[in-house]
């Protein structure tokens, strides 16, 4: 697919990150290019929209040893809201970002897919001119993936910001949501392959993907077979890092049509030697289609 949020490094960037590992890797200085341009350097514990509407303290009682291996902790907060907002944007800022390797945040109730925070990507957005709404006094899901740093041990706390709009927006985000029963994977079975498919029964234009594809995930492919017999392919993974997950952000939205086969194939591999448990899951964000799409943002 084609991605607003592609962490492809240009041949540019690439040069100046091995001129910088070729000077010793030394930190605290502002990087220069060649053209003797210089490179703004992101501060790694800054709301990057501003300050948040409402700031939400997060996994305060989390520590993360140095040799702990790498977790995944989930537990709920209360969004504080003493009335309905729009939700347009989300970033956690991380108390110290040496131990965090991803977090995914969804609505408690509905199980929606609100946005995730990765290191390159740390503010989700919705769409241009779009919005999803929050209940008052609701709760909000929070799962972090967690690792040690050889540097000592790290508090897993950090903070959630919220942004919102003060009036109702142009158009609502919808959600697609793929959660297929759970598949057993024999021990030791290398390219376990497991698909999962549902029927849209309304049109969308589909805006984000979020693949939560759990430990022992080493690909997936997500297509999209509209009812005229066309075929969309929306994400192709061929080296999955369960570590490592994003979400993926459309340049442009992908029209589904009512009618419209969603397929993920995902593949496994079990190293272990008992048959565990897999639960492939796919979040899509998307928006009416009675609109022309919106210009989507990173």
């Amino acid at each position: 697919g084609h991605f607003a949020n592609d962490m492809s490094l240009t041949a540019r960037e690439m040069s100046l990150i091995l001129s910088w590992t070729d000077g010793g890797a030394p930190s605290g200085v502002l990087l220069v290019d060649e053209d003797k341009q210089p490179v703004f350097v992101p501060s790694l514990n800054s709301w990057e929209l501003g300050n948040p509407d409402q700031i939400l303290p997060v996994a305060d009682k989390i520590t993360v040893a140095s040799n702990s291996p790498f977790r995944v902790e989930r537990f709920e907060i209360a969004n504080g809201l003493k009335q309905p907002r729009w939700l347009r944007a989300l970033q956690l800022n991380p108390s110290d970002r040496r131990v965090v390797r991803y977090a995914a945040i969804y609505e408690t109730k509905s199980g929606r897919w609100l946005g995730t925070w990765t290191p390159s990507n740390q503010v989700s957005a919705q769409p241009a001119g779009a919005a999803v709404q929050l209940p008052a006094g609701g709760n909000l899901t929070m799962e972090i993936g967690y690792r040690g740093n050889p540097e000592g041990e790290f508090p897993g706390a950090g903070e959630l910001g919220l942004y919102f709009l003060e009036k109702p927006p142009a158009q609502t985000a919808t959600a697609i949501e793929l959660t297929p029963a759970a598949t057993s994977v024999a021990a030791g079975k290398k390219g376990e392959r497991v698909r999962s498919e549902m029927t849209i029964k309304t049109a969308a234009n589909a805006s984000a993907l979020w693949p939560r594809l759990g430990p022992g995930a080493t690909s997936v492919e997500i297509t999209a077979l509209r009812p005229d017999g066309t075929v969309e392919p929306m994400l192709w993974l061929n080296s999955y890092r369960t570590e490592w997950p994003t979400s993926y952000i459309l340049k442009e939205p992908v029209a589904l049509p009512a009618g419209t086969r969603l397929v993920m194939t995902a593949y496994y591999d079990n190293a272990t030697q008992a048959a565990v448990q897999v639960r492939p899951a796919l979040h899509i964000t998307a928006l009416p289609p009675s609109r022309p799409p919106a210009t989507l943002e990173p």
